[in-house]
């Protein structure tokens, strides 16, 4: 089985994360410490403020240049993805699907700080049946004391839509109370590390997984575990079809 963040901002000079290649390395070398494997590469896409063509355009252009620089020195290989910020209608955007975890199925959205509305409920359900993508609700742990969450999480349970904590929600105190509950009533299917900066924003998965494992039902980790192997098979599936056509 092999270890997959999800969602990271490793690509340098893209968004607001990496800043430069340095930062780029440094940030895989964590990754790698930490016991990270595979990771993929969510920069942020605003839909209303970009081209889609130009941002997959860069992305690559960013990921080409980040792999010739870290090539054969052992760090977590490297997919591409996009934190893909809500937009009213975006389950009727076949583009969309070109944002998907490297051709999978899943789709990292990251949704607005307001109130859960019905047609923010619905547009996500859309995602999952008129766009055939499952939806990965983002650092879902920011959205706690919004209004309506609990709507949210019954699209969860549902089985609609899948959600993400970010590692650093298991450490920080303020955040930590609601994470772990998160967890422990598995609405939680992926830890992930959102990772920005190595000083202000790094990776914590071996203080999250330590969390989980010390502090919760061995099973909740299990399934967790489950989880990353499921959507590391996919990716890696997908990756090895693309290579294989000429």
């Amino acid at each position: 089985m092999r270890l997959i963040d999800i969602h990271s901002h490793i690509l340098p000079e893209m968004d607001d994360g990496a800043k430069n290649l340095e930062e780029s390395k440094k940030l895989l070398r964590m990754l790698k410490e930490q016991g990270i494997d595979m990771v993929v590469a969510t920069p942020h896409f605003y839909p209303m403020d970009m081209n889609l063509d130009e941002f997959l355009g860069k992305r690559k252009d960013r990921l080409q240049i980040l792999k010739k620089e870290v090539e054969g020195q052992g760090f977590p290989e490297i997919f591409l993805g996009a934190e893909v910020y809500y937009f009213t209608g975006i389950g009727k955007s076949e583009s969309i699907k070109k944002l998907a975890i490297e051709n999978t199925r899943y789709l990292l959205l990251e949704i607005p700080l307001e109130d859960i509305t019905d047609s923010l409920l619905k547009d996500i359900r859309d995602i999952r049946e008129n766009l055939n993508l499952m939806p990965i609700i983002a650092h879902i742990e920011r959205y706690s004391k919004v209004k309506r969450f609990k709507n949210l999480l019954k699209l969860i349970s549902e089985g609609v839509c899948m959600a993400q904590i970010n590692s650093s929600a298991l450490v920080r105190r303020s955040l930590r109370k609601t994470a772990k509950k998160l967890v422990k009533k598995r609405y939680i299917a992926f830890v992930a590390s959102d990772a920005h900066s190595s000083e202000h924003r790094p990776p914590h998965f071996d203080e999250a997984f330590l969390e989980i494992q010390t502090t919760m039902d061995s099973s909740v980790y299990q399934t967790l575990l489950s989880n990353y192997d499921m959507i590391s098979r996919e990716v890696l599936k997908e990756k090895n079809n693309e290579e294989s056509i000429p």
